[in-house]
């Protein structure tokens, strides 16, 4: 039932931004929130952001969907994992052209800097949570200490959230296109993980 309640949560979230992301009310929100991260501008906090922002960015996504597919198959000895992921990552970006192809938002407007593509809902974001959500289960699902899955998905928790930091930081989206990527991501994952245990458990009669 948990799976359920966080999903419409998720639902609640995603569409009351896609209603409401062209009004004033949501763009005041989007600039007091990028006045806010404006504020961070110390260098090493600034160079961190950049690093981590890389694992969300679409070569950091590529590498390490292809390292996460090599490790999986030696790891679980099965097909299964490695083909969820990447079925999960090609859903995610499909689903994240065709959300924003609907929406067209356009990006924030910063002098001498211009990115291609609409805003909403962040793809970083988006792809982001859905990769390295399936990542941390699969590890999780490997580990036998309770706290040692904690610990896995927290390291992933803060990844997610510094790669959304990052985006705020640079100026490539708005606070509530990051907010929109997670709930849409968010969404996909716990979809696509109940589908990936219903199946394992009909064809193996266990989880993992």
């Amino acid at each position: 039932m948990k799976k359920v309640y966080s999903t419409f949560f998720l639902l609640i979230i995603l569409f009351t931004l896609i209603f409401t992301v062209h009004t004033e009310t949501i763009a005041a929100m989007d600039e007091t929130a990028g006045n806010i991260f404006e504020a961070v501008n110390q260098e090493t906090i600034l160079t961190v952001l950049s690093f981590i922002g890389l694992l969300g960015s679409t070569k950091g996504i590529i590498i390490s969907l292809v390292l996460s597919i090599i490790i999986f198959a030696f790891l679980y000895k099965s097909f299964w994992q490695p083909l969820t992921i990447f079925i999960a990552v090609f859903l995610a970006n499909v689903s994240n052209k065709f959300l924003k192809g609907i929406i067209e938002r356009e990006r924030p407007v910063i002098p001498g800097h211009e990115v291609d593509g609409f805003s909403f809902p962040s793809g970083h974001a988006m792809i982001g949570i859905v990769l390295y959500g399936f990542i941390a289960y699969f590890i999780a699902n490997k580990i036998q200490s309770k706290t040692g899955r904690n610990i896995v998905f927290i390291i992933a928790l803060i990844i997610l959230l510094l790669i959304g930091v990052s985006r705020l930081t640079e100026g490539e989206h708005y606070f509530t296109d990051i907010i929109g990527g997670f709930a849409a991501g968010g969404i996909l994952l716990i979809v696509l993980q109940s589908c990936y245990d219903f199946i394992v458990n009909k064809k193996t009669g266990k989880y993992n």
